[in-house]
């Protein structure tokens, strides 16, 4: 193991302020971004920096416990339903917040999703951070700093990360040891996402599915059984597209587990609350990858208008101009599945349009 909060891709800035943080810690931190790009790994790193008399070395024990998610000073929060309940917030984490660490010098609480606080459980929370045990540090993580919550921020060091490129991400897949061809063909798909991208990197049908997706046009044959067909076939890829993701929501519910079983807990604390979050991150892998699929389409018939534009007749204008219909209708169907529950009819209607 290497020392920690030294391996995130175009986190630098994120980074340096971690690392001198380390050295001389305030009370508590937000550390923010959207999502994918590495605020929960390197929260479980900073974490884990905070407990360690090394500041980080990723080899003693304390590093070692804390990051498998065993260490009994480092605490992560786990809502019990959509959100912290303040029960929870005053009496169990407010317990942990007033005890003395157990093994390290200090106890490091860990608040996934603080932005998804309601004004309750705010107040409850505010009271905890503004009278904190000197040994007791908080580390929050958000995606954005919403204007509501603007009592608990300003109490709160801010770390913010950014959304990675496209280049970034494949550049954190080459090191993970995936080929580099492959890997900018991952990122593309991933929209900024690590988490996801290394999803895509353990799905060897990733490749193939945008492959299957830009086919789609050849094989429309003007008639209705072709597109049933089609998004039938589309229902099944984005069935098979979580498989991964399932496997990985597994392995962390053990983990959760685990660590509840360390912290004394009877069970899963929260456990509704994750099932809930990992069906939200279900649905929002499936319709970034229904997403990547349409762009995938629609950039077929943007070659397609580039080809025409090579040509000068009557012909060629009306294959540029169909094609640039297809295009814009592709677009804008992107743009209102976000809000389209009825999304197989949605694309049934556009495979028809398009044949």
């Amino acid at each position: 193991m290497t020392r920690l909060l030294h391996d995130f891709v175009g986190q630098d800035q994120a980074l340096n302020l971690l690392r001198n943080a380390v050295k001389n810690p305030v009370h508590a931190y937000v550390l923010y971004g959207p999502t994918g790009c590495g605020v929960v790994p390197a929260s479980r790193e900073f974490a884990a920096s905070l407990v360690c008399e090394q500041g980080g070395c990723g080899e003693c024990s304390d590093c070692v416990k804390a990051m498998r998610g065993i260490h009994p000073d480092v605490i992560v929060a786990m809502a019990e339903g959509p959100t912290y309940g303040v029960d929870y917030v005053k009496k169990s984490l407010g317990v942990w917040a007033m005890r003395q660490p157990l093994e390290a010098k200090r106890t490091v609480m860990v608040i996934p999703d603080a932005d998804g606080m309601t004004a309750q459980v705010a107040g409850a929370f505010l009271k905890m951070i503004e009278e904190p045990v000197a040994s007791t540090i908080f580390v929050l993580l958000a995606t954005t700093l919403p204007k509501q919550h603007i009592t608990i921020w300003s109490r709160c060091a801010e770390i913010p990360f950014r959304l990675l490129s496209v280049d970034e991400v494949a550049q954190v897949l080459v090191n993970d040891g995936v080929d580099q061809e492959q890997a900018r063909i991952l990122a593309e798909g991933a929209g900024g996402d690590v988490s996801r991208a290394r999803l895509f990197a353990d799905d060897p049908g990733f490749a193939e599915r945008l492959a299957w997706w830009r086919s789609v046009p050849e094989r429309l044959d003007g008639t209705g059984a072709m597109v049933v067909q089609l998004v039938g076939e589309i229902e099944a890829m984005l069935s098979a597209v979580v498989e991964p993701l399932k496997d990985a929501q597994a392995e962390e519910i053990e983990e959760l587990q685990e660590q509840a079983h360390t912290m004394g807990e009877r069970g899963l604390p929260g456990r509704e609350a994750i099932a809930a979050r990992h069906k939200r991150e279900i649905r929002r892998i499936q319709s970034r990858e229904l997403d990547a699929g349409l762009g995938a389409m629609a950039g077929v018939y943007r070659r397609k208008m580039h080809e025409a534009m090579s040509y000068q007749s009557e012909v060629a204008d009306e294959a540029f101009r169909r094609a640039g219909a297809a295009a814009d209708a592709i677009t804008q169907l992107r743009k209102s599945l976000v809000r389209n529950p009825r999304q197989n009819l949605a694309l049934e209607r556009l495979l028809l349009s398009l044949s």
